[in-house]
């Protein structure tokens, strides 16, 4: 069974990459918690909302 923040690995890269732009301009409390769940899940941003190594790079590649 899938869960809510499963979602975000079916999610198209330049939504993904718009998430992250809004974690990294300091919004992430304005996601929907699953978002966030998925973004910290798939190891993009920690657990104070910041973006990690993995997550600057794949927003950096989309730039």
């Amino acid at each position: 069974m899938l869960q809510r923040s499963d979602l975000v690995a079916f999610m198209p890269t330049s939504d993904m990459c718009h998430y992250l732009a809004r974690v990294a301009h300091g919004h992430a409390a304005t996601l929907h918690a699953w978002v966030v769940d998925g973004l910290r899940d798939h190891g993009l941003i920690d657990h104070h909302d910041r973006l990690t190594e993995h997550g600057h790079r794949m927003l950096s590649s989309t730039e």
